[in-house]
């Protein structure tokens, strides 16, 4: 099961946890976006991965989808 990064970390982690107990592998998409869309800085990816192999234990991770996007809607210029 694909999940996003917002959901795994905050939203519906403990149903995705629930639901990643049961899987091989643990498949995150991972944009670093606020929840209104604007792009969070660069910084914040520092540790983010660190996060999700904790999260994984010892299952493989695939981020599926990665991406930092640009322009101006996104406030990431």
């Amino acid at each position: 099961m694909k999940t996003t990064w917002p959901a795994t970390v905050n939203t519906q982690k403990n149903e995705i946890r629930a639901i990643n107990q049961l899987a091989d592998a643990v498949m995150v998409t991972y944009y670093p976006l606020n929840n209104d869309f604007t792009v969070r800085p660069p910084s914040v990816i520092g540790n983010e991965p660190d996060q999700l192999v904790q999260i994984a234990g010892d299952r493989s991770v695939y981020l599926l989808e990665v991406g930092y996007p640009r322009g101006r809607d996104s406030k990431s210029f």
